[in-house]
């Protein structure tokens, strides 16, 4: 494997390399086993990322409107304040997937 791409949405970055190499689009709309909040899409998730070569690209797009700068009067996050303004569920929603990678950054 050359590219795993998380939270892939239209799989852009995985098609192109796909055009070469093999690589791995992984997102909920493609496959509910791929959900990185249950425990069968973390083991798949970890697989995946076994699999991948030396030197191969792991890319994580996370929800941007929860993390953006120039949402930020929205969520709210700051180093202060990292958990942002939970009460939103895109908010709730990036603070969740950011947590269920980091097993896979721990790997990499």
């Amino acid at each position: 494997m050359h590219c795993i791409e998380f939270f892939a949405g239209v799989s852009r970055i995985a098609s192109k390399f796909a055009e070469k190499y093999a690589s791995q689009a992984f997102d909920t709309d493609r496959s509910p086993s791929h959900d990185l909040t249950q425990p069968y899409g973390i083991l798949l998730g970890l697989w995946s990322i076994w699999n991948l070569q030396a030197g191969g690209l792991a890319h994580f797009g996370l929800v941007c409107k929860s993390y953006c700068w120039i949402n930020s009067g929205t969520h709210k996050r700051s180093i202060a304040f990292p958990m942002g303004r939970s009460s939103l569920e895109y908010v709730k929603d990036g603070t969740n997937l950011a947590l269920s990678t980091a097993p896979f950054h721990a790997i990499l």
